[in-house]
């Protein structure tokens, strides 16, 4: 057995007895394998939630906008019906 899969598996202790220390640092590096699920997932999540917003947000804006302006009454004579 090699001496990073040794340190992959048992961590810093390993480290005391003379393995290489980059291949306990590794372990100790990577967020997405170590750290709990739910912060990292939020963690990630928020800047998707944010531009999602903004684009919620600029969609209101805009239908009020339009919404405000009214709809412009045809003159008889330019109707598209015959009745």
């Amino acid at each position: 057995m090699n001496h990073a899969a040794t340190a992959l598996r048992s961590g810093p202790e390993q480290l005391a007895r003379g393995l290489p220390a980059d291949a306990v640092a590794d372990r100790a590096i990577d967020p997405l394998l170590t750290a709990p699920i739910l912060p990292t997932l939020v963690r990630f999540a928020l800047p998707n939630m944010g531009a999602m917003l903004a684009t919620a947000l600029a969609a209101i804006a805009e239908t009020t906008y339009v919404g405000r302006l009214g709809v412009a009454r045809w003159p008889r004579w330019r109707s598209y019906s015959r009745w």
